[in-house]
């Protein structure tokens, strides 16, 4: 997926789901603020060895809502999932639930229909994303360096919550050269993939993901995608790999390196990861840790600050878009006057990036460039206003 097919649709509705998350998460735990460490996690992830290798170890699971679902398919749960998608998750978070999942680690811009599957099992967090800095600084919560999957952040989770023994299960990072994709359960976990010149082809039937995606207003993911080859971690075969998964391979052993206090250890039968040891499935891992609970809230007084600062931006940027739009022209002395007119937050007028990408359209004057410019910041600002104060604009029901 390119950038600009990123920010029409995963990025288009990942910032509007984080207004409308934000503005009911006062009274939800934030993940990042544990009181208690928890030494040892087990990180599960959703490659092809999760099904011929996982056996359920001494120590936490934290798995993604795409591994969770192959836990259950095996017969296993995972303790904590963690999830980032955009996409309506919510009859996976209903029977993750049911099964017995105690905890949902949720990013702010997942689907609202997740987060109200997942209830008082929820917890949030802010990923390190620029958009985000001004509320992680007015709620005094520090931004998750969450990497760019579920995986990664649970990798990040893992670290911060004080784990000295992290392990790896599943997380192959790569397909399979016998042609699976990922495990049995979980997404598209039934597809396999044939190599076609410098593309890989993903078959099987996607028809359950695909309307997924659809029916959350995404389009699905490509079929035919560019690949790469990578050397299995006991250097006996050749892998197949693809740029997000190379992308969350480096992203591990960066982090292996900035956290040389941990016990890196790697189960899975998938790539070798520099910093991340390579060690038997069937060698038990040390002690049993039980669940965090001890979550704390942020503070009632800096959250509704936040909101009103959040709120007051958003008129702000709508109100300058206005002006500008004005065919007589702004007023500039009126514009010198408005609170904040060059510190306008990026939370809302990020809402806009979906229009923003593809201006100037071919053939456009500057001048009907800056109309469809403002217009779509008058527009990101009004319905961030709305959001915020929790109310829904049709379009988002």
């Amino acid at each position: 997926m390119t950038d600009k097919a990123f920010t029409r649709a995963k990025s288009r509705f990942a910032t509007t789901w984080a207004h409308m998350n934000v503005a009911k998460m006062r009274d939800m735990p934030c993940a990042q603020l544990l009181r208690v460490e928890v030494p040892t996690i087990h990180i599960v992830g959703a490659g092809p060895s999760l099904s011929w290798d996982y056996t359920r170890l001494g120590g936490m699971a934290m798995a993604t809502n795409s591994s969770g679902m192959a836990m259950l398919d095996m017969g296993y749960k995972p303790d904590v999932v963690v999830i980032r998608e955009s996409l309506d998750l919510s009859d996976q978070v209903e029977e993750l639930s049911k099964a017995g999942v105690e905890l949902f680690v949720l990013d702010i811009a997942c689907h609202p229909a997740t987060w109200e599957a997942a209830g008082d099992k929820a917890v949030w967090f802010i990923p390190l994303y620029p958009r985000h800095a001004k509320l992680a600084d007015l709620l005094d919560v520090p931004m998750l360096a969450a990497g760019t999957a579920a995986l990664t952040a649970a990798a990040s989770l893992a670290f911060e919550w004080g784990a000295k023994h992290i392990e790896l299960h599943g997380v192959d990072l790569a397909f399979a050269p016998e042609g699976q994709t990922y495990a049995t359960g979980a997404p598209r976990g039934a597809c396999t993939y044939e190599l076609q010149g410098e593309v890989l082809e993903l078959q099987g039937d996607t028809t359950e993901d695909d309307e997924r995606c659809i029916a959350s207003g995404q389009q699905p993911p490509p079929k035919r995608i560019a690949y790469t080859k990578c050397m299995s971690q006991d250097w006996s075969r050749e892998l197949v790999s693809i740029n997000v998964l190379d992308d969350q391979a480096e992203w591990l052993a960066n982090a292996a390196e900035r956290n040389p206090h941990v016990e890196c250890i790697n189960q899975s039968r998938g790539r070798g990861i520099p910093g991340w040891r390579a060690r038997p499935t069937t060698l038990a891992s040390p002690g049993y840790t039980r669940l965090p609970q001890h979550f704390d809230k942020v503070d009632p007084e800096k959250y509704d600050h936040a909101i009103r600062a959040l709120i007051h931006d958003a008129i702000v940027g709508e109100t300058i878009s206005a002006e500008l739009l004005s065919p007589r022209g702004p007023d500039l002395e009126m514009l010198g006057k408005v609170h904040g007119a060059t510190d306008v937050s990026t939370f809302s007028t990020a809402m806009a990036a979906h229009k923003l990408v593809d201006i100037p359209h071919p053939g456009d004057t500057e001048a009907q460039s800056a109309v469809k410019v403002y217009t779509a910041l008058r527009e990101a600002n009004s319905s961030a206003q709305a959001l915020l104060q929790g109310r829904v604009p049709h379009e988002y029901k």
